[in-house]
């Protein structure tokens, strides 16, 4: 019967001993193998970097009621690098920067994604 024992940083990652193992930590990962006859190897480390989520805000200086005919401009966090602002849970066309002027009633988002690939809502 060949065994495993997973490591991260060089210690044993507790309850990890099958033939795969899914990281969700950043670390140095090996794993040492003992095969039926008691012979043992240890892999060569891969190391794993976990990035982290976005985290996005959308600011006004503008009151958000207004009459008909005004507008409030909406500012999502910047530096992202993609934006999609939603209005009732749907994409607007089009709206893809990081401020979105706003003339219709209704509950905003924005999607953003980071340099990284990491996405936020």
């Amino acid at each position: 019967m060949t065994t495993y024992q997973w490591k991260l940083n060089g210690v044993d990652v507790s309850g990890a001993n099958e033939d795969t193992l899914t990281v969700l930590t950043s670390g140095s990962y090996t794993v040492a193998v003992t095969n039926a006859n008691g012979c043992s190897a240890t892999s060569t480390a891969e190391v794993v970097t976990v990035n982290s989520n976005p985290s996005v805000d959308i600011t006004t200086s503008d009151a958000t009621t207004f009459c008909e005919g005004g507008s409030a401009l909406l500012t999502a966090t910047a530096g992202m690098s993609t934006y999609q602002w939603k209005l009732n849970g749907v994409d607007v066309s089009g709206a893809n920067e990081d401020t979105l002027t706003v003339l219709a009633s209704g509950s905003y988002t924005v999607a953003v994604t980071n340099a990284n690939g990491c996405s936020a809502t």
